[in-house]
């Protein structure tokens, strides 16, 4: 399975530090006015995905009250992820690398 890592219009997401060994701090700001019009009831869901095997080692879910997000990665492996992070039916994508 191949992961596209596409720029997406409906927001911007950011991860830092990148590289990280601990905890990622992942951002999502610039929201089109439709993302900014879904309810504060909605799931923010963020997965970690290997960029090599496209297997989900990690997923957080947190309610749409806030657009900026601490998660450990301290017990993963070395290597390169995608974060994507699914905000209502809008999605978005960054390639991460945890050393």
């Amino acid at each position: 399975m191949v992961i596209h890592v596409m720029p997406n219009p409906y927001f911007r997401l950011s991860a830092s530090p990148n590289p990280t060994s601990d905890v990622l701090q992942v951002t999502i700001d610039n929201e089109t006015q439709q993302v900014k019009a879904l309810n504060k009831d909605e799931n923010i869901n963020i997965e970690l995905i290997d960029f090599n095997t496209a297997t989900k080692r990690k997923s957080w879910s947190f309610k749409n009250v806030q657009n900026t997000f601490n998660l450990s990665v301290a017990n993963l492996p070395k290597g390169q992820y995608i974060i994507r992070v699914t905000k209502g039916n809008f999605k978005q994508t960054k390639q991460i690398i945890v050393n």
